[in-house]
């Protein structure tokens, strides 16, 4: 990480200002990454988390503020080398494994457990299963950096579609490597250990580590290369997905404070329109909810806060889509689906944190049912005055 991000300016002004061709820039990129990891084998730095905490800060304060392609395209650019390579080795592993006869270790259906355990499929299942099928950050992402790059708007189509495709892919093969490269209770015992009657203050759930030895087993088995390795670059593939995440949600967290100050005041102070000022105020939030182990605490009610906002963009689409007469119910239909889906999922969680008496999750949930109704209202209310307001 250290590595690629210290060569992504200089890979940044390479392609977007002196124009490097493509057939370059990807060798060039990939070869950064792979010596990155080859460096970072043999040279690892060793440091406390909270030193890693104070540095990890200072980088996203400074990236959430200059120009993307001087550090977040260019350094995404890298790292996505890892995820197409990724992709790339669990399809041909999955392939080979197939012509070798592997089996599939895991049943396909558990319901009585996973019932018990993680609620009824509907609507928990849909508000767990995020990124690859729908999420409200992933809309921020879509609307604060994203569509800002597109030189053209025709091309977000192509890109959103082909990015879902892709994305869709890969959810399959971690599926399938899953099902093929670890025992099902090994999976529960790392995953769930409090099924398992494990002590879960000694023994945390860890999906990563799941995933990464079933990769080191799938790798191994099917081009013979050594189980250790394989399991780090499993252990490399999330941590490409998470690191880009990294400081692009500093940068959309500074494009909220922005449109909050602007929201609460009129004529909101210099200090809050700077950008420095704000991203800092994400990174104090970072700290907060670090040090103070609120991340753990909220964490259960993500997945439906999440889809939450993913329902209510998708309204806050169809009201522009109605209002400037274009089609609309693409965009109406899955708006209704995920709104009634996370309500119920906050009207079941609400119960369950009550029983439970976990009152700092029931005040939040309470408070996204609150938040969910009042932006359904609004936008009802607002398209009813524009019906009104039309001649005939």
């Amino acid at each position: 990480v250290i590595i690629i991000t210290a060569l992504s300016p200089f890979l940044g002004w390479l392609i977007y200002k002196r124009n490097l061709a493509s057939y370059i820039s990807y060798p060039l990129a990939f070869g950064i990454c792979i010596g990155s990891i080859v460096v970072g084998v043999y040279l690892p730095v060793n440091l406390s988390p909270n030193i890693w905490m104070i540095i990890i800060s200072i980088y996203v304060i400074f990236a959430a503020g200059i120009p993307v392609w001087l550090i977040l395209q260019p350094r995404d650019f890298i790292n996505v080398q890892i995820l197409y390579g990724g992709v790339g080795l669990l399809f041909l592993s999955l392939l080979v494994g197939g012509i070798k006869g592997e089996e599939i270790l895991m049943p396909s259906l558990n319901l009585k457990q996973g019932i018990a355990n993680l609620g009824l499929i509907w609507p928990m299942m849909f508000v767990m299963i995020a990124c690859g099928a729908i999420s409200g950050f992933h809309c921020l992402v879509g609307g604060g950096t994203s569509s800002k790059q597109v030189s053209n708007e025709c091309d977000a189509r192509r890109i959103g579609y082909n990015a879902m495709l892709l994305e869709s892919v890969l959810a399959v093969c971690v599926l399938l490597t899953l099902a093929v490269g670890l025992n099902f209770d090994d999976y529960r015992r790392v995953v769930y250990p409090g099924i398992m009657g494990l002590d879960v203050k000694l023994n945390q759930s860890n999906p990563v580590l799941a995933f990464s030895l079933a990769v080191g087993y799938l790798v191994n088995s099917a081009f013979k290369i050594p189980r250790d390795l394989a399991t780090v670059f499993g252990i490399l593939m999330i941590e490409g997905f998470v690191i880009t995440s990294l400081d692009a949600a500093v940068r959309l967290n500074r494009y909220l404070f922005e449109e909050l100050w602007s929201i609460i005041f009129k004529h909101p102070p210099e200090i809050m329109r700077n950008h420095w000022f704000n991203a800092g105020l994400a990174v104090l939030l970072m700290w907060f909810f670090a040090y103070s182990n609120a991340v753990n605490i909220l964490w259960p009610i993500f997945g439906t806060a999440n889809q939450l906002l993913a329902g209510l963009a998708l309204i806050a689409l169809s009201a522009w889509l109605i209002a400037g007469r274009r089609k609309y119910l693409f965009a109406l239909f899955p708006a209704i689906f995920m709104m009634l889906t996370t309500i119920s999922s906050l009207l079941i969680l609400m119960r369950q944190y009550y029983l439970t008496h976990n009152y700092i999750l029931l005040g939040m949930d309470f408070l996204l049912l609150l938040l969910s109704l009042g932006v359904v209202w609004l936008v009802a209310k607002k398209l009813s005055n524009r019906i009104k307001e039309q001649p005939g």
